[in-house]
């Protein structure tokens, strides 16, 4: 999760990889040394290397959020416990569909990019 004083842009280039931030939540914070209220951005960041595409970018959504292994961990404890596991599935679930969301409106935003959404 990223976190900034300044709203991000669309996408942006980073050490060679193509950066969109997604999930973008605005709040206002008091900074503890001076007192003074202001907004900050929290978000997650979608990297891409080399070509965009729809399917790099839902797997860097997601990798946003987990590792590979942990992905592999949080389907196979569903898969063998389903009611044990189901809140944390569900949230698995919801970070893949804000992915794919990701996908489709970077696309809709530059149709020569295969896919920045706020929640």
């Amino acid at each position: 999760m990223a976190i900034s004083n300044i709203r991000p842009a669309a996408s942006y280039t980073s050490h060679g990889k193509t950066v969109f931030p997604f999930n973008i939540v605005e709040s206002e914070v008091t900074d503890s040394e001076t007192g003074k209220k202001h907004t900050q951005y929290e978000y997650d960041e979608a990297r891409v290397g080399g070509e965009v595409t729809r399917e790099k970018l839902i797997s860097a959504g997601i990798a946003a959020r987990y590792s590979i292994e942990d992905e592999i961990a949080t389907i196979n404890n569903y898969l063998e416990d389903k009611v044990e596991y189901a809140v944390e599935y569900g949230e698995y679930q919801t970070v893949r569909a804000d992915a794919k969301a990701l996908a489709t409106t970077a696309k809709a935003i530059s149709p020569s990019v295969p896919v920045v959404i706020e929640k």
